[in-house]
């Protein structure tokens, strides 16, 4: 799977999993947190990966959710919720 919002990268036993979207602060949203989930499906499948390391692109880690939609962005139902 091509990732948007998260890049993933493999070396040895080390998978390192990076937030990138560094203009918006690596603000969470729920595309992010599919990517996510799907990257973590796809390091437990492959038994030469040990460890996983998450970290993000630019100056912040995570701003927090990402409420641009407004704030019921997560809310189910939503175009783009959970």
């Amino acid at each position: 799977m091509a990732y948007q919002d998260i890049l993933l990268e493999k070396s040895d036993q080390i998978a390192i999993l990076t937030l990138n979207r560094p203009a918006r602060l690596n603000a969470y949203t729920s595309h992010m947190l599919q990517e996510i989930m799907h990257a973590h499906a796809e390091i437990e499948a492959d038994p030469k990966l040990r460890v996983t390391i998450m970290t993000a692109a630019g100056r912040v880690f995570c701003a927090g959710a990402d409420l641009e939609r407004g704030g019921n962005t997560f809310e189910r139902g939503n175009p783009g919720g959970i």
